[in-house]
């Protein structure tokens, strides 16, 4: 199984970036502390994945892993608040943000494991739920730079590449195997977490 290589890089590449981000400022901030926790959050969800607890087989034999969508519903939400304040939100609106993220991971998350009618309900429900925090994450409520120009684009362009890639793998149509799926989403991962992360701590430094 190629997929759990890349579940043991993943590992590995988010252990590195759990003790990167204090290390990047002496004293330690908000951003920092966010994004350690995202990668510490990060790191067991691959551990969960090399150990395959929850994985089921899919109508055409490849493995799916769903777990990873529950460890999304804690790494993101923290995300969404670190965007949150990059953006200006209100506490209302960050909760709001934290919300339909928790709501997209967890319907996700059955709309990974059910089959049929039930996949379409829970993955609709999912993307009614994501584009309702695109909604709420390009409402201008602060004048606004380009730092958190290039925030709020980002999240929006990158983020949206995981559900394009859960229609394409063993959740949805299959077209892409389990091992072309994980080597995916691992440098999403990568790309939302760590990469951004360390744009938005070294921004504030």
């Amino acid at each position: 199984m190629f997929e759990r290589t890349i579940f043991i890089i993943g590992l590995f590449l988010f252990l590195a970036a759990s003790t990167l981000f204090p290390a990047l400022k002496k004293k330690k901030d908000e951003f920092t502390s966010i994004n350690m926790m995202v990668s510490f959050v990060t790191m067991i969800s691959y551990a969960v994945l090399i150990a395959g607890i929850g994985a089921i087989i899919s109508p055409m034999g490849n493995l799916i892993y769903p777990t990873r969508w529950l460890f999304y519903i804690i790494s993101c939400s923290l995300l969404m608040y670190e965007v949150g304040i990059i953006l200006k939100k209100s506490k209302i609106e960050i909760l709001e943000m934290i919300f339909f993220n928790a709501a997209v991971m967890l319907t996700g998350y059955f709309a990974s494991i059910t089959l049929g009618s039930a996949k379409l309900v829970f993955f609709s429900i999912s993307t009614a739920a994501y584009l309702a925090n695109l909604l709420l994450i390009h409402d201008k409520t602060a004048k606004e730079n380009s730092f958190m120009k290039s925030v709020k684009w980002y999240v929006t362009i990158m983020w949206s590449l995981f559900p394009i890639t859960w229609m394409l793998g063993p959740t949805g149509y299959e077209l892409l195997n389990t091992s072309t799926a994980a080597v995916i989403y691992l440098l999403l991962d990568i790309a939302t977490k760590t990469v951004f992360g360390y744009y938005t701590v070294k921004k504030e430094m």
